[in-house]
């Protein structure tokens, strides 16, 4: 089950895509047309993470909107792959930490052993419980799946500043990672 906190103001707050295979957060600056084109390649049957890079990259690497995105494996012994960017952060269950603070494009790695993951948009968590989301797009800043993060508990490891492409200091060997499943 993906989960969010409602925004304090909707209107500017970023993106939240929850689909079959993909949890994407995007900065409030990306328009309607581009969360179509993402809603769309992340759906595809045969979709990886680099379709959906395609379609933000699409209008040009200069104009690169902040971003977390997860793919969740096809097979319970593969990692999460990530791609973060700008002023988002991808979080694992695994108290693993991946920023694109310091990233000219994106950082992209594989996270591997975590039962949860949460990405945020800056500050993260603006607004109260966090609410239950189906497959679907909501306006958000955080979007989390899996086990619930316990309150108070910081990351330990941060994987940051690798340039696109290279693999970041501190990933995990691949282990086990269930994908999320949508009740029918």
């Amino acid at each position: 089950v993906f989960r969010y906190p409602t925004p304090t103001l909707a209107a500017e707050a970023g993106y939240a895509i929850a689909g079959d295979r993909f949890a994407i957060l995007l900065g409030p600056e990306v328009g309607e047309g581009v969360i179509a084109r993402l809603w769309n390649a992340a759906a595809a049957e045969t979709a990886v993470l680099e379709d959906v890079l395609s379609v933000l990259v699409a209008g040009g690497i200069h104009d690169l909107p902040d971003f977390a995105v997860a793919e969740f494996p096809d097979t319970a012994t593969d990692p999460v792959r990530v791609a973060v960017r700008g002023g988002a952060i991808v979080e694992t269950s695994t108290r693993t930490r991946v920023s694109g603070a310091d990233a000219r494009t994106w950082i992209e790695t594989a996270l591997a052993g975590a039962v949860g993951i949460r990405l945020v948009l800056g500050t993260g968590r603006t607004g109260g419980d966090l609410l239950p989301l189906g497959l679907g797009v909501t306006r958000a800043d955080e979007l989390s799946w899996g086990r619930p993060f316990p309150a108070g508990r910081e990351p330990e490891a941060d994987v940051t500043s690798a340039a696109e492409g290279e693999e970041p200091p501190g990933t995990a060997a691949p282990v086990t990672v269930a994908p999320p499943t949508v009740a029918t």
